[in-house]
């Protein structure tokens, strides 16, 4: 039975060295390309570069995803949510994953963002510019994206 770690990808390289041998399954989020996002919707500083640095080791320790007879037995699975007005960089991201990652990565896009409750918004203001749903062209502009940069393995 493999060992999956489901992480936000913003924990130090040192405890990520503490995994190496022990995760099989690595599935790590890749929120924001840009640190200004990161912080306002989850108060995360520094985020871009942790997350960078987490995709590339994780990486380096398990490897493509490989599956056998249809189960996942090791390696990367990385997920992405789309947001409304590309305030993630969703492209950024997937030029990163295929750049500095690997072409093979298996990506898993997300389309499922639900917006603010207006209680949230009232605490957070800049949240409002997100207060919808992520539509269909903006879904299928990332999908096209992470194509045009040569990812091929996606889940939905």
């Amino acid at each position: 039975m493999p060992l999956v770690y489901n992480t936000g990808s913003n924990e130090s390289l040192e405890t990520l060295h503490l995994l190496d041998g022990v995760v099989d399954i690595y599935l790590p989020d890749a929120k924001y390309a840009d640190d200004r996002v990161a912080m306002a919707l989850s108060a995360t500083p520094g985020y871009v570069g942790a997350m960078k640095a987490s995709l590339v080791e994780v990486h380096s320790q398990v490897g493509d995803l490989v599956c056998e007879g249809g189960i996942a037995t090791r390696g990367l699975i990385v997920r992405h949510l789309v947001l409304p007005d590309d305030l993630a960089g969703s492209c950024e991201v997937m030029r990163f994953i295929a750049r500095e990652v690997s072409t093979d990565t298996y990506v898993d896009i997300m389309d499922q963002f639900r917006p603010f409750l207006p209680e949230e918004l009232e605490r957070t203001p800049c949240l409002g510019r997100i207060q919808r749903l992520v539509t269909p062209l903006e879904y299928a502009r990332v999908v096209e994206c992470a194509r045009c940069v040569g990812l091929h393995r996606f889940a939905r």
